[in-house]
Formats: structure tokens, C-alpha cells, sequence
């Protein structure tokens, strides 16, 4: 292939009106594209997912003047001054080098305890050392078929993050996981369309209280909410729909 020269990379930040959820973010990266007797500017958009809850309200609100400026400031001085390609390993590599850069910024967590990869299909959750070293993983639901059982995962808000949260869609199930031990000590949920149950529950966050937030995809197509009640023992591990309390 022809050399190619690409530089002059801008990432900006600007908000925008979606579907699904008001006001929400969306990254624009541009560049100069040099290649022989050709000259242009490749614009690439992409949605920037990112919410929270405030704990108040009981709602979902994105900061994205905060993040905006995050952008401009923190990660637009990451992007390469040029990427020479010559090859189409010369993409791959200019990539790698920008998410390495990205995770050098970022750094891992505060108690450097890894990197956590939902690996859909394979029903597996696997860990890793910030330097790609592999830790250790879980199988969960091994014989889940389709699209797999490990979906999304997030952590409980206390300072040592014991617990993983994880959503299974294939089995409509959340799973609360011990982090140090990886040990799964029970679930709750199940299939179906009532308050508690999920049809497809794709992703799930924690607000700083312990709230539970999901989404739903295909045709789920709701953001439940699950209010924190405090610890308490773990009788069984299939807790099943956790009714509200008027339904009980």
C-alpha cells in the first residue's frame, strides 16, 4: 500500500441530543490525511457512554461539562503528532500505543488490583495485572449458550470494592461475586417483565450509596433500579425475583 501520513489529530468533546437518553456526550476526532497526491480530513464520531446516579434525585444525570473538558485537556494531549503507514500493522500498532498511553493516564486503581474482563461468550470474568499479566477468572454458568452469561460487571462503592456486581443476560440473573476470592456468593432476579425480573439485562453501575442501576436490551428496554439495603446473610444462592415490598 501506499504511504500514508496522518497528523494533526484534534479529539474534541460536544453534547448531543439522543433517543435514549436526553443530553449525552459524543467524542469527534479529526486528522490530516496525506497520502501521495491526496489531501483530506477524516472526521470519526463516537458516542461516549458514561452516567451516574446522584443519589438524591434517583435519577441518571451525565456531568458533560465536566467531561468535556476532561477530553480537551487529559486525553487530547495523548494522541500521536503523526502515524507513518506504510502497512496495515501500522494502524494496529499506532492504536495500541494510544490505549497504552490511555492506561498509563488513568493508571490502574488506587489498590492496583488489575483489570476485569466481562468475556461475553466464553461465560468466563477474567483478571489481569495492569502489564497484561493474567490472575485469574471465574466461570459462571459455563454451559450458557447464545450469547454467554458474563455481560457486564460493576463494583460496590466501598473503599476496598468487595464485591463485583455482574449481570447475566442469557440467564437474567445479577451475580455478587467476592472480589479478593472471586468467589460467587448468591444472585437474585429472573426472567420476565415485572418489577425485579429482566428480560435481557445488559449493563449495570453502583452510585456511591450502593444502589444498583441495569439496562435491558432487544426488547428489555428499561433502566430498573435496585435501592441498597445493607449486608445481611447469605441463606441461599438463588434468591429469585426480589419483589418490592408491596408485591411481597
Amino acid at each position: 500500500m501506499a504511504e500514508t501520513i496522518v497528523s494533526n489529530f484534534k479529539l474534541k468533546g460536544r453534547e448531543i441530543l439522543s433517543s435514549y437518553a436526553a443530553f449525552t456526550l459524543e467524542g469527534v476526532m479529526s486528522a490530516k490525511v496525506k497520502r501521495g497526491k491526496e489531501n483530506f480530513t477524516l472526521t470519526e464520531r463516537n458516542g461516549i457512554a458514561k452516567g451516574t446516579s446522584d443519589g438524591e434525585a434517583e435519577a441518571i444525570y451525565i456531568p458533560n461539562d465536566k467531561a468535556i473538558k476532561s477530553i480537551s485537556k487529559n486525553i487530547e494531549p495523548l494522541l500521536p503528532k503523526k502515524v507513518v503507514i506504510n502497512k496495515p500493522r501500522d494502524i494496529l500498532d499506532a492504536c495500541e500505543a494510544f490505549d497504552l498511553k490511555l492506561v498509563e493516564k488513568a493508571g490502574p486503581n488506587k489498590k492496583n488490583w488489575g483489570i476485569y474482563v466481562c468475556d461475553r461468550v466464553n461465560n468466563r470474568l477474567q483478571v489481569f495485572k495492569p502489564d497484561g499479566t493474567f490472575v485469574q477468572e471465574i466461570f459462571v454458568k459455563p454451559n450458557s449458550l447464545g450469547d454467554g452469561s458474563v455481560w457486564d460487571i460493576s463494583f460496590s462503592p466501598d473503599p476496598e470494592q468487595t464485591f463485583i456486581y455482574m449481570a447475566d443476560g442469557t440467564n437474567r440473573k445479577i451475580y455478587i461475586i467476592e472480589r479478593k476470592s472471586m468467589e460467587i456468593l448468591t444472585n437474585f432476579g429472573a426472567g420476565g417483565r415485572n418489577p425485579g425480573q429482566f428480560f435481557a439485562v445488559h449493563g449495570l453501575v453502583t452510585d456511591s450509596k450502593g444502589n444498583i442501576y441495569t439496562t435491558e436490551t432487544y426488547e428489555g428496554k428499561r433502566v430498573p433500579k435496585f435501592k441498597y439495603m445493607g449486608m445481611g446473610p447469605v441463606t441461599v444462592m438463588d434468591q429469585g425475583t426480589p419483589w418490592p415490598a408491596e408485591k411481597k
